[in-house]
């Protein structure tokens, strides 16, 4: 490798050490917003909680139904239903698709649904319902361990 493209531009020692040291600059100017960040956030945290708590002494409520009125922790449900049978299955259809094919020429899942939508109903329809709890099940123990449980 030449020295001038080890250098980018050839614009020499001095003004790449200058660009390192802006850059470490910003980087702690970075660190320390996120830490302010963080801690006006744990604050505003805590005075919402403690709202949350007086609101529910005053009017004798708990404080997860006045979190609920609020809209805080609403997307806790969202975020924890499991797909339905239907989607694992199309799921896992798919990856028996796309085993051994190299990437770029791997099927998304919107065309592949489009073009073996009816094989798929007529597949799935086949299948029990003690098979299809066995795949939401299934899903639901890999969602509690995690994905690294899976890989080992």
């Amino acid at each position: 490798m030449s020295q001038g493209a080890s250098q980018g531009l050839s614009l020499g020692p001095a003004l790449q050490v200058s660009r390192l040291v802006v850059h470490d600059d910003r980087r702690v100017c970075l660190t320390e917003t996120n830490a302010l960040l963080k801690n006006d956030l744990a604050k505003a945290n805590n005075t919402i909680m403690g709202l949350v708590e007086d609101i529910s002494k005053q009017y004798e409520r708990t404080p997860e139904w006045v979190r609920l009125q609020v809209g805080i922790g609403a997307l806790k449900s969202v975020n924890s239903r499991l797909p339905s049978a239907w989607s694992i299955f199309c799921s896992d259809k798919l990856a028996e698709t796309n085993e051994g094919l190299p990437k770029g020429f791997r099927n998304m899942l919107p065309q592949f649904l489009k073009a073996h939508t009816s094989e798929l109903k007529e597949e799935f329809d086949k299948v029990g319902d003690e098979e299809k709890e066995e795949l939401v099940s299934a899903c639901q123990d890999l969602a509690s361990n995690g994905p690294r449980a899976a890989r080992t």
